[in-house]
């Protein structure tokens, strides 16, 4: 007889590093925006919802674009972590201008404060949790020095 408490368990995922840089465009308000973040919140990680646009095909990455438009900040965290779940003022930020916003993809930013900018275990395990969700995921990891690091994360079948 089978046992039916056993939980569903995700195959593990595993990464491939594409060979192609997608570009990631960001105006002068954004980085205004994530240099007066960093300089506000500057001894502990801070995160939020990243909006963005495209150009172009994820399926032809040398044409594909990643354009950055707005930044929705959701948590201020401690010195090594920072967590947040969409609530009502993501729905309230979409809201005040529809037509524009609900457009836009969804991804993630947070900051490193003074630590340097790379992928964690943790902000793998978040890339990887939420890409299902979405066709292509971004998350960006910035810190205090204004250095950037992007992934994109794809779900496809091996």
């Amino acid at each position: 007889m089978e046992n039916l408490n056993t939980t569903y368990k995700k195959p593990p995922l595993r990464e491939v590093t594409l060979k192609d840089t997608i570009p990631v465009i960001m105006s002068q308000a954004i980085l205004d925006k994530i240099q007066h973040l960093c300089q506000k919140i500057n001894k502990v990680e801070w995160s939020g919802v990243l909006f963005y646009s495209i150009k172009g095909s994820i399926k032809k990455p040398k044409t594909f674009k990643i354009i950055l438009e707005e930044i929705l900040p959701m948590d201020k965290g401690s010195a090594s972590y920072t967590s947040y779940k969409l609530d009502d003022r993501f729905v309230d930020y979409l809201m005040e201008d529809p037509e524009t916003r609900m457009d836009w993809k969804v991804g993630q930013i947070h900051s490193h404060h003074n630590m340097g900018v790379f992928f964690s275990g943790t902000d793998m395990s978040e890339l990887n949790d939420n890409c299902p969700q979405h066709n292509f995921y971004l998350s960006l990891i910035v810190n205090n020095y204004n250095d950037f690091m992007a992934k994109v994360a794809v779900r496809a079948e091996a």
